[in-house]
């Protein structure tokens, strides 16, 4: 695993939809789905690694979770690079949480790339500062995003599969 300490083995179901978390329980607290799942996401790594929660805008939230889906939808050759690109630019730039934003990012992008056969390879510090300095970045959207994929890309490798 190239990210120390991150696991999806809990970050699959949470991330999927939540209409299909309905029936399923939460890891640690038992507990059934039944609300915001992004929120439990958020709450889960500031529980690891501390911070405040909330979510101050729900829109830059569901504008930033819904990118993607349109790409998918409606562009020609985009890539699973490209999808996890958008969700980090978002998470990251638009600010969608009242803090953990580029830890939630980083976890959110490395998830959604090991659910779709991809691993994430660079090593923690690699991660934690490409991830600094994409927050700190005054390029245009398009050219941080590329430059995402472009990252994800070459540190990253098909996950090796289970007969």
């Amino acid at each position: 695993m190239g990210i120390e300490g991150a696991s999806p083995r809990n970050s699959r179901a949470i991330l999927r939809h939540p209409a299909a978390l309905r029936s399923e329980r939460l890891p640690r607290s038992g507990k059934r789905a039944c609300g915001d799942c992004r929120a439990f996401v958020q709450v889960e790594i500031l529980a690891e690694s501390g911070g405040a929660p909330g979510v101050p805008n729900r829109g830059a939230l569901e504008s930033t979770l819904n990118k993607p889906r349109n790409l998918y939808r409606y562009c020609d050759g985009v890539t699973l690079y490209d999808l996890a690109a958008s969700y980090g630019y978002g998470l990251v730039k638009n600010h969608c949480f009242v803090d953990g934003n580029k830890r939630i990012t980083l976890i959110a992008v490395y998830t959604f790339l090991f659910v779709n056969g991809i691993e994430l390879t660079a090593s923690e510090v690699e991660a934690a500062s490409f991830f600094l300095d994409l927050a700190a970045s005054f390029q245009t959207q398009e050219v941080d995003i590329k430059r995402l994929a472009d990252w994800l890309q070459i540190n990253s490798q098909l996950r090796k599969r289970s007969p």
